[in-house]
């Protein structure tokens, strides 16, 4: 008899995990749901702020990945990390997971921002062109930090020629294939994506946006951009 309470016991407790095992994420939700309603579409853009702002981007590497690179003398990289001091020393390894987080989260941020865009019909109508123009704004933010980080200077030699960066303007969802991974384009093309989305961000974005992107924030990103450009016509 306790042998039969035994074996009973057991397949209760193996029932009970199994249901309570067999539920779905908590933390994410499927794609079709995520950009299904203005509320969704709205966190979604706040995960795109945060997609942006982690350490490995605006919240502090971009920064110093500036530093060792331009370091001259008066600074050096006494750290015990390996992937800073590649940096430093201008000798990157292919598995350097500070260079390759920032990339990363860079193309997550921007991958967030496509589905926002394909999905801006859902947004209340008095909020599209806000939200548009955030989106627009962190791709285009995103883009630039990268091309600044990972392709050569604008004025190095013809931009028509020196690569630029993988132009990815359409959501990737679900299971990435052959087709995801596009070429690199031309650093003019690059640029001029740049320009496009900046340029829209700032004719769609408010004056005033609380902690959020503006008017006046897509202003001086894009007068970043063409000081670079201006630099370059100098030169020539």
């Amino acid at each position: 008899m306790k042998k039969i309470l035994f074996f009973l016991s057991v397949i209760g407790i193996v029932s009970s995990c199994n249901k309570k095992l067999d539920i779905s994420p908590t933390t994410s939700i499927p794609g079709d749901q995520a950009f299904s309603t203005d509320e969704n579409v709205k966190k979604a853009l706040n995960g795109a702020y945060d997609a942006m702002t982690t350490d490995y981007l605006l919240n502090g590497d971009l920064q110093l990945y500036s530093e060792l690179l331009g370091a001259g003398d008066e600074i050096m990289w006494t750290g015990t990390y390996n992937e800073p001091r590649q940096i430093f020393e201008k000798q990157i390894l292919v598995n350097n997971d500070y260079v390759a987080s920032t990339w990363n989260n860079a193309y997550s941020a921007i991958n967030i921002c496509n589905n926002i865009l394909e999905a801006i019909a859902v947004v209340n109508k008095e909020d599209q062109d806000r939200v548009k123009g955030e989106a627009l704004f962190i791709r285009g933010e995103m883009y630039f930090e990268m091309a600044e980080l990972f392709c050569k200077p604008y004025s190095a030699g013809d931009v028509n020629t020196n690569l630029g960066l993988q132009l990815v303007i359409t959501p990737t969802k679900g299971t990435i294939t052959e087709a995801n991974y596009v070429p690199r384009s031309s650093l003019a093309e690059t640029y001029d994506r740049i320009l496009s989305d900046l340029t829209e961000a700032e004719s769609l974005l408010p004056e005033e946006n609380g902690f959020y992107a503006t008017k006046y924030v897509a202003a001086a990103i894009l007068s970043r951009v063409y000081l670079q450009m201006e630099n370059f016509e100098k030169i020539q």
